[in-house]
């Protein structure tokens, strides 16, 4: 039968045969009776690690803080549109009223002197001949010459 049984010392052969078979049969029942051992369900989803209280409470804090925020201001806002006669005074104080200038006079002569000047300067740059000639340059490339376009 099996080898190895061989080198095992027994009594009656014929009850150590049916004491293997007994053994085998014990076995192979247990093994259809068994069940897995192996957990493969997914772990178990906790509320606390799911949902982020802590989160959520600081998101609805700013969220009524944006809210109260946009209520302050849509009733400035609805006061500067009912009351706009007093939205100088009131926001920005009494309207502030500088002196006469000493030097009006001086600065606005210089300022027509200056722009005299520019004047006389932009009627010569725009009445003064070129000193390049493109023509020449067009010439120059179509005859193969070295010059500036070739």
């Amino acid at each position: 039968m099996y080898a190895y049984r061989k080198a095992m010392p027994r009594l009656n052969k014929h009850l150590d045969e049916k004491w293997v078979k007994h053994c085998q049969q014990m076995h192979r029942k247990r093994l259809k009776q068994m069940k897995p051992a192996i957990d493969n369900k997914p772990p178990p989803k906790y509320v606390h690690l799911v949902q982020n209280l802590k989160k959520q409470q600081m998101d609805e804090e700013r969220y009524s803080q944006i809210e109260r925020d946009n209520y302050l201001l849509l009733d400035k806002m609805s006061y500067i549109m009912t009351h706009p006669q007093l939205l100088d005074e009131k926001y920005m104080g009494p309207p502030v009223t500088f002196g006469k200038s000493l030097n009006k006079e001086y600065r606005k002569r210089e300022l027509m002197r200056i722009t005299e000047e520019n004047l006389q300067i932009l009627r010569r740059i725009q009445h003064k001949e070129p000193y390049y000639n493109h023509l020449e340059w067009e010439e120059e490339s179509r005859r193969g010459g070295g010059g500036v376009g070739a």
